[in-house]
């Protein structure tokens, strides 16, 4: 005679991003399950910076069916990844795009760009979208102190639709390349 005692599979959680690339200031959702797919189980969130190691950012509690949403606004590219009692689940990577803005002030243009630290100092290119569907550079610009620069669009008769756009090399690490959105000149002669 025996006695066989049967344990179900070792708890384990798993965990996705609704957005993997955002935009600097833009949020995402962390979300996932665990495997007993209670509600009220308490699920650590673990964040980790570019360059630097994970933190415990908070707690959530599981709802129905053993899920769970964090929602967050990560700075730069995040790693994150949750504990439920033993288990830690596979990270996923949300990385981010600087915030790169384009507008009108008077006859002039201003572009700016947003993230964790200050771009003074780094390019950016104004760009024009070209009849075949291509954004060719027109010129280089450089930030100033406050990571802007007002500028005057080049003259070019007719509708030319623009924008500035930056290189993963001058946005810099923890960032992807980005652009801003696009406006319309139009110039008689």
């Amino acid at each position: 005679k025996g006695a066989v005692y049967v344990k179900g599979p070792p708890p384990s959680v798993t965990l996705g991003v609704s957005a993997p690339i955002v935009i600097y200031g833009d949020q995402t959702t962390v979300s996932g399950a665990v495997s007993n797919q209670k509600a009220g189980e308490s699920v650590l969130i673990l964040v980790q910076p570019y360059g630097s190691s994970p933190q415990q950012t908070t707690t959530v509690t599981t709802g129905t069916g053993g899920t769970f949403t964090y929602p967050t606004t990560p700075t730069m590219f995040t790693t994150y990844s949750v504990k439920w009692k033993n288990a830690v689940s596979q990270p996923v990577v949300v990385q981010v795009r600087p915030r790169l803005t384009l507008s009108k002030i008077g006859s002039r243009y201003v572009a700016k760009v947003g993230g964790s630290h200050t771009f003074a100092g780094r390019s950016i290119y104004l760009q024009r979208h070209s009849q075949f569907g291509q954004w060719v550079t027109v010129s280089k610009l450089k930030l100033g102190a406050r990571s802007g620069r007002i500028f005057s669009m080049p003259h070019r008769k007719g509708r030319i639709t623009y924008r500035v756009y930056m290189t993963t090399n001058q946005a810099g690490v923890g960032y992807l390349e980005t652009w801003s959105n696009a406006v319309r000149v139009y110039y008689r002669r």
